[in-house]
């Protein structure tokens, strides 16, 4: 489970930066970055470029998406914009407008 959840009913408008793993059940719109896992459910709209070392991805993302480790987008999973990962697991059914790069470069997010 992760150490920080920001539930349904929150809509955010700035910056998330965090050290530990951050669950998003919420909206946000600005920018994240997460030291360690995000994971954006299902009933989440995020409008942000977002960062961490893994990224699990239900809900819509209209922003770039960086992974240092890996990206796993589920069957629904929207992403709008350009994704950076050197691992990505999809899902039959999600879908990605954007570029894709599978960089084997550590320092990402």
């Amino acid at each position: 489970m992760a150490n920080t959840v920001i539930g349904s009913s929150f809509t955010i408008e700035g910056e998330i930066l965090s050290e530990d793993d951050l669950l998003l059940q919420g909206n946000v719109k600005g920018k994240i970055a997460v030291k360690e896992s995000l994971v954006i459910e299902q009933t989440s709209v995020v409008e942000a470029d977002v960062a961490a070392r893994a990224i699990d991805i239900a809900g819509q993302v209209m922003g770039d998406v960086e992974a240092a480790e890996r990206v796993e987008l589920k069957a629904t999973a929207r992403l709008l914009g350009d994704l950076r990962t050197p691992r990505l697991n999809m899902a039959d059914g999600a879908l990605i407008s954007g570029n894709i790069e599978m960089s084997r470069d550590e320092n990402v997010g």
